[in-house]
């Protein structure tokens, strides 16, 4: 990547995002379609619920919260009036 030095690393890292999601897509399907191939549909549909399921626990556990919002839940006030 010859303009990698010039680019603002915000737009790097969506760059690199977008790279591992489209791979992920790419490799998904060849992987379900090879699964589908070998065991069946229904064992296709199954190792993708799986992978999903995983992946969400896996940012479940490894991910945390960025956003700290003070609700203000204690002092009476409705909580639409806390939303961004």
């Amino acid at each position: 990547m010859a303009n990698e030095p010039v680019r603002r690393p915000t737009s790097r890292a969506r760059s690199d995002y977008r790279l591992w999601r489209d791979l992920g897509y790419a490799g998904g399907a060849v992987v379900a379609g090879f699964t589908a191939d070998l065991l069946g549909l229904h064992a296709a549909v199954w190792l993708v619920a799986a992978l999903t399921f995983g992946s969400g626990v896996i940012a479940a556990l490894r991910m945390t919260e960025t956003l700290k919002l003070d609700t203000g839940l204690d002092d009476g006030k409705n909580i639409d009036e806390y939303s961004p």
